[in-house]
């Protein structure tokens, strides 16, 4: 997974790169080469994490049943599905008025 990771990043950043939505015959081809390279990048950075947490004596320090962890569990949660999904709209407001 990890070099899966690594190299739709860099398949996506070469073709972010080299595709110009003006000068190409499908334009989309760059739109669907960043979403590559951003999924990629998520993949890579996930198995990092998740390698180096393994290796790690942080995670041993919080016991897995006490109340901190159920807290971080509900503020992780609550940003993943009610913040990111806001941040991502807004960006694509954003984006979209600039053309």
């Amino acid at each position: 997974m990890f070099g899966l990771g690594i190299l739709m990043t860099f398949v996506g950043m070469l073709g972010a790169a080299g595709l110009d939505g003006r000068f190409t015959r499908y334009p989309s081809l760059r739109t669907i080469s960043v979403l590559v390279m951003l999924v990629g990048a998520v993949i890579y950075h996930g198995v990092f994490y998740s390698w180096s947490f393994r290796r790690a004596r942080v995670p041993e320090a919080v016991p897995r049943n006490s109340p901190s962890t159920f807290w971080l569990r509900l503020v992780t949660t609550i940003l993943w599905l009610g913040v990111l999904p806001l941040v991502c709209l807004w960006v694509y407001h954003q984006l979209s008025e600039q053309h």
